[in-house]
């Protein structure tokens, strides 16, 4: 996935800009697994209707590539031997 697959919505109270992505394109086998490993690292499950099953985060466009890579980590995580 790449930034592309971000939606930039409205900015937040405070001014900072927020974008939303779906969860199935990461591998998550669930919405629970993907909502608390966005969690970890600054995102929020978003509840508005026009986008069901997404994934919220607080994030200028530059670090959306650290926030795709951070997620594809996160659902597939090394076998350990």
């Amino acid at each position: 996935m790449n930034k592309s697959n971000f939606t930039q919505l409205k900015h937040d109270v405070n001014g900072n800009p927020r974008f939303v992505t779906s969860w199935l394109g990461y591998g998550f086998k669930t919405y629970e697994q993907a909502v608390l490993a966005a969690n970890k690292i600054g995102g929020r499950k978003y509840r508005h209707k026009s986008f069901a099953g997404g994934l919220v985060f607080q994030a200028y466009e530059c670090e959306l590539e650290i926030v795709n890579k951070r997620l594809a980590e996160l659902a597939a995580p090394e076998v350990k031997k």
